[in-house]
C-alpha cells in the first residue's frame, strides 16, 4: 500500500511541477512579446534586474526609475503603479489597468491582444 501511496504523491507532485512550467513559459513568452511591442529587445524580458530597468524604461520613459526599487519599502507601491501604467500603456481602460494589479494574468492580454503601444509617460 505504501508504494502506491508514494507513487500517487510523486504524481501528484510532478503534475503541479509540469502545470507551474507551463504557466511560466507562457508568461516568459507573454513578457516577451510586450517587450518586443514596446520596440525593445525580447531577450531582454528574460535577464534579472536588467528586465526590471528595460521595464522603467517602457513605461517611465527612463531606466533610472528602477534604482527606486533599492529603496526599503517602495517595492510595495511601485510594482502596482508600474503594472497599472503598464496596461495604460498599451491602451487599456482604468479599470482594466487596476485589476491587472490583482490579477496577474490579465498581462497576457495586451501580451497576445492587438493592442498598440503607446510609448512612455510624459
Amino acid at each position: 500500500m505504501d508504494y502506491y501511496e508514494n507513487l500517487l504523491g510523486l504524481f501528484a507532485g510532478g503534475t503541479a511541477m509540469m502545470i507551474a512550467l507551463i504557466v511560466a513559459i507562457i508568461y516568459m513568452v507573454a513578457w516577451w512579446k510586450l517587450f518586443e511591442k514596446a520596440g525593445e529587445a525580447g531577450i531582454a524580458s528574460i535577464i534579472p534586474i536588467y528586465n526590471t530597468v528595460v521595464l522603467a524604461r517602457i513605461v517611465y520613459g527612463s531606466g533610472w526609475f528602477a534604482l527606486l526599487l533599492l529603496l526599503p519599502g517602495i517595492g510595495a507601491v511601485y510594482v502596482p503603479i508600474t503594472t497599472f501604467l503598464l496596461m495604460r500603456r498599451f491602451d487599456r481602460s482604468v479599470l482594466f489597468s487596476f485589476l491587472a494589479i490583482w490579477i496577474p494574468f490579465l498581462v497576457l492580454v495586451p501580451a497576445f491582444g492587438d493592442d498598440l503601444y503607446l510609448g512612455p509617460i510624459r
